[in-house]
């Protein structure tokens, strides 16, 4: 789901979600070189408070940032807007970070 760009879930209670792992990213992503990176956007569909997703780092993976995407809030003085902006950056060719940028 990585490889769209927009990753979605519309969980039905709080969840963790596993990342796939850094030899599947660099792959599946075509991330060559040290350094080269790929953006994603993780959007948490609930409007529910409190099904909240939080991202879990699979095999080769560190995450950077807050990995938890709260649910849509819809009110005025809303936090939350229900997605999160990250970038995979490899850092080795079986290693990669996730950054929350957004």
């Amino acid at each position: 789901n990585v490889l769209t760009g927009i990753v979605k879930c519309t969980p039905g209670a709080a969840r963790s979600k596993a990342t796939d792992t850094a030899g599947n990213f660099v792959s599946g992503l075509s991330l060559g070189t040290n350094g080269d990176s790929f953006d994603f956007h993780f959007l948490n569909l609930a409007t529910v408070g409190g099904r909240d997703v939080t991202l879990t780092a699979g095999g080769g993976i560190t995450l950077v940032g807050n990995p938890i995407v709260a649910a849509r809030d819809d009110t005025d003085n809303a936090i939350s807007v229900g997605v999160g902006h990250f970038r995979v950056r490899r850092v080795g060719a079986a290693a990669v970070t996730i950054y929350r940028i957004g």
